[in-house]
């Protein structure tokens, strides 16, 4: 994010109750960080999100204020992308 693009998403952060993202990351360590909002994140890769479960305060607010769900799109790339459309079927649970 740029400066600005950091400054208008505190300033809604700031005043939100619940936030919802598509993709657990930095903005998710800054929702948690510039709010007491309840952050619901939906992620695409196990990998990513084991990863990110590394951080103290991910594994602090998670089942408090950070509410993390796994979908199964299949093997995902860069970005919790799908890797290919092999599993073209499960990709609307992403979203639904």
């Amino acid at each position: 994010m740029s400066k600005n693009e950091k400054t208008v998403f505190d300033r809604a952060i700031k005043k939100s109750r619940y936030y919802l993202e598509f993709g657990l990351g930095g903005s998710t360590l800054r929702a948690i960080q510039k709010s007491k909002a309840k952050i619901y994140s939906v992620e695409s890769s196990a990998e990513w999100m084991a990863c990110m479960r590394e951080y103290i305060i991910v594994r602090y607010f998670e089942n408090k204020r950070l509410f993390v769900t796994f979908v199964d799109i299949g093997h995902t790339r860069e970005w919790g992308l799908p890797a290919s459309d092999d599993a073209r079927n499960l990709f609307p649970a992403y979203s639904s």
